[in-house]
């Protein structure tokens, strides 16, 4: 799973389950053990068949001996000979090519590597692995065809799986040049300082938010840090501070104007937190809050 995915599932356990819904007036996960203490929980039993159910369904494909054509990369495996004889002589029809039937596919966008083909006579879906193993392994529909476009681009050959392979590792080269290094080791480091548990100094010209401890209410009138309070104005009345908040608790966002040589200091402070995205800062209070435990 990668860091993406597990940020994901981290902020609809540990946010999105805990916050009160809409539509149920109530938390997600209390509405989960109540309904699972009082119907139980079915397990899948066949996880493959499931994830078979869970893909897209494409286009009618043509199925012939070298496989079925999807973005222009191909499926085969032994079972096509074994499809074809029980498909041909019942599937087959008027302006089909001798030898091929159409048949229905589906696919999962986010990983091209295998299809899966619907037999009728055998009435299930047979899974079709594509041809390059290795470019295809875990290559996303957007990405294969960000690859196509950045190879006729290039003029590059983008044919053979060596080919677009290279392909591949040149666009990962060009986008690696692109990136601001030194800010993504500032983060690296500031994210290994965190998880070991060393604190980590708000750099100057940054604005803090305070947020609860279950990452409700957030206090909008933050202010700058490094810098002492102002006194109140003549006859207006002392601002008190809001009760129960605790310094654990502190999502810091970086303002406008971060200085230039402390931006990036801490992953996830990006200037669309300084909108104070309720979001991006609960995910950044719960994790906060395990870390502090």
């Amino acid at each position: 799973m990668s860091l993406l995915e597990r940020l994901i599932c981290q902020c609809i356990i540990e946010v999105y389950g805990r916050e009160t819904h809409r539509s149920l007036n109530a938390a997600p996960a209390r509405i989960w053990r109540e309904q699972a203490a009082k119907y139980g929980i079915q397990m899948a039993a066949d996880l493959p068949a499931l994830d078979r159910g869970l893909a897209k369904m494409g286009r009618w494909k043509t199925l012939s001996r070298e496989g079925v054509k999807h973005n222009g990369l191909i499926y085969r495996g032994p079972v096509v000979s074994e499809m074809l004889n029980r498909l041909i002589p019942v599937e087959q029809k008027r302006g089909t090519r001798k030898g091929s039937v159409q048949v229905k596919y589906k696919f999962h966008p986010e990983d091209l590597s295998e299809i899966y083909v619907w037999d009728a006579v055998a009435a299930r879906y047979i899974t079709l692995p594509c041809t390059q193993p290795q470019y295809s392994r875990g290559l996303s529909e957007h990405h294969h065809k960000t690859l196509k476009d950045f190879a006729a681009a290039k003029n590059l050959a983008f044919t053979t799986e060596e080919q677009r392979c290279a392909a591949r590792v040149r666009l990962q080269d060009s986008i690696r040049k692109l990136l601001p290094i030194d800010k993504v080791r500032t983060r690296s480091r500031a994210q290994r300082l965190k998880e070991n548990g060393v604190p980590i100094p708000v750099p100057q010209g940054v604005k803090e938010t305070l947020i609860d401890a279950v990452g409700e209410n957030l206090v909008h009138n933050a202010t700058m840090t490094n810098r002492a309070p102002s006194p109140p104005k003549r006859g207006a009345a002392p601002k008190v501070s809001p009760r129960g908040r605790s310094s654990k608790f502190k999502a810091v966002v970086q303002s406008r104007e971060p200085a230039p040589s402390q931006a990036g200091a801490r992953i996830g402070q990006s200037n669309s937190l300084a909108r104070f995205d309720r979001g991006a800062l609960l995910a950044e209070a719960a994790k906060t809050l395990r870390s502090v435990r």
